[in-house]
């Protein structure tokens, strides 16, 4: 009876899915990723649920090309594990997953007696492959995507705490800053990307390198890491350059390209646009930029 009574108390003062509950952590060098999986590392904004015993965790997770088709791991016991002075987290690791492909995970907290707590905001992060290219693009992808979460915290981007608008990535105060963004990311990464601050260049760049196509090769030929040439304000010319993550074919039809971009709405984001919206070529990495 006591348990119930807390368990019911707890649910009154906790909101199901509430957001930043349960706040997923990211590194730049991402948190155990493998081939066939990763870690799913959770910080605890809830001190009544990092307080509670018995807790259990279920993911629920999707690859970007099928993001509706949700599937849910198997239900864990975890232990919450503190950081004096900082935070409470959890891990689950995810395994049995597809090598070098997109993910969006959620993760959920139960009580002992199987009453849902809370959910996590979505987590995107990417199994990787053992050849050195797919290497390299898992690293580009995660540097990236630790950046879209800065981004959401409020870290970068507009009114940004640590750098404002593009400053971090090398452009000035109030310049556009979408292919400073890649460029940033693909630096280290690729061979001579860096400080680079127009989609023309980024065009040329892999129009030199012979991996330069027009929109329609994206669904056959674009892989996770690759540049996106975009048109946002219906110019019928480039304005934009994001990062591929995923291409999404629905049962009814409907495609889908999943990006990652600088400057979007002044923010480091996570977009779904529909493939015949705004994507105007692909810049495929090729074996010589590697």
């Amino acid at each position: 009876m006591l348990r119930s009574f807390v368990a019911f108390a707890l649910l009154a003062t906790t909101q199901v899915h509430a957001a930043g509950i349960l706040e997923p952590a990211y590194s730049a060098l991402g948190i155990g990723n493998t081939a066939s999986g990763f870690t799913f590392a959770v910080k605890i904004n809830s001190a009544q649920i990092a307080a509670m015993k018995d807790l259990r965790a279920q993911v629920q997770y999707a690859p970007l090309h099928s993001s509706t088709q949700l599937q849910r791991g198997p239900m864990q016991s975890v232990n919450v594990g503190v950081i004096p002075g900082k935070a409470a987290f959890v891990n689950v690791n995810v395994t049995g997953l597809k090598e070098t492909t997109m993910y969006r995970a959620f993760l959920n907290l139960y009580n002992a007696d199987g009453n849902h707590l809370a959910q996590s905001d979505p987590y995107y992060t990417t199994t990787t492959g053992s050849d050195p290219k797919s290497i390299i693009r898992t690293r580009m992808v995660l540097k990236g995507l630790k950046e879209f979460w800065d981004s959401e915290q409020g870290f970068v981007g507009k009114n940004g705490t640590v750098a404002v608008d593009g400053t971090r990535y090398g452009a000035d105060v109030g310049e556009a800053w979408c292919s400073e963004f890649y460029s940033w990311v693909a630096s280290g990464n690729l061979k001579n990307f860096g400080g680079i601050g127009h989609f023309k260049d980024l065009m040329e760049k892999f129009r030199a390198a012979g991996g330069f196509y027009n929109r329609s090769a994206i669904p056959r030929t674009a892989r996770r890491g690759d540049y996106l040439a975009m048109d946002t304000d219906d110019t019928l010319g480039t304005n934009h350059s994001g990062m591929f993550l995923a291409y999404e074919k629905m049962a009814n039809g409907s495609e889908f390209v999943w990006t990652l971009e600088g400057n979007s709405g002044k923010k480091v984001r996570v977009n779904r646009r529909p493939f015949n919206d705004v994507f105007t070529a692909l810049g495929h990495i090729v074996h010589s930029q590697y």
